[in-house]
């Protein structure tokens, strides 16, 4: 089991307030909220904020080019499994 550590940071009492009090209504303490995003920021590299979830650009891209091959009815079609893989390993 790992080894627990204190951490003290100052921020507003208000926030935290507001921040305890809404990771209450969700079923968590906040110790847990931070230790989540904590890991969260060390196994991605990254730190985002957001007041709900977005789609990244690819995500976009990927899913008008879909969209665009549905409408134009391009899409392959397959009789059996073997076909698609073959299809597959052509691209």
């Amino acid at each position: 089991m790992a080894i627990k550590t204190m951490m003290n940071i100052k921020i507003d009492k208000d926030l935290k307030a507001k921040a305890a009090s809404l990771a209450d209504a969700m079923g968590f303490n906040l110790s847990s909220v931070i230790a989540s995003m904590l890991r969260n920021f060390v196994t991605t590299q990254e730190f985002s904020v957001s007041l709900s979830p977005k789609m990244t650009p690819y995500l976009e891209s990927a899913i008008k080019e879909v969209m665009k091959e549905k409408k134009t009815d391009r899409s392959p079609k397959f009789k059996n499994h073997s076909d698609a893989v073959s299809w597959l390993d052509a691209q």
